[in-house]
């Protein structure tokens, strides 16, 4: 018995094509298939299990309450060892630090502690290197 489904782009008893092939746009980025929706640009709202902004806050000043507001990582020779401002320039005040990643490790005060600029930036992220400087314009 024949199938009753026919072949795309097969003939009729008459010649005529059953069915017609779209036509291919042309493709603007050369050995890459065309883009179907334009990248999108931010996050609508927060990821699921992760803390808001205010939670944010409150888990900051929670934990600089705790630690108060001393560098815990002690980790350069320039570490900050006294207490410090919540708020602030970058280099002068305390820093909430993840001690793993924030995804899989999460906020809770196990994966937290405080640290000042130097410990924080220049040797937990830069591996003792110094953060250069931006170039003037």
């Amino acid at each position: 018995m024949r199938s009753l489904r026919r072949r795309v782009g097969a003939r009729s008893t008459s010649g005529r094509l059953l069915h017609r092939r779209r036509e291919e746009a042309p493709v603007k980025r050369p050995g890459l298939p065309p883009r179907k929706a334009p990248p999108r640009k931010f996050r609508p709202g927060t990821r699921r299990g992760q803390p808001t902004k205010e939670e944010k806050g409150v888990i900051r000043e929670r934990e600089y309450v705790r630690s108060e507001g001393k560098c815990e990582l002690h980790l350069s020779p320039k570490c900050m060892a006294w207490p410090l401002p919540s708020t602030g320039d970058v280099i002068e005040r305390w820093h909430l630090v993840h001690l793993k990643g924030k995804r899989v490790h999460g906020w809770g005060p196990e994966n937290l502690c405080g640290g000042c600029y130097y410990c924080h930036i220049e040797y937990l992220h830069n591996g003792g290197k110094p953060v250069p400087a931006k170039p003037q314009p």
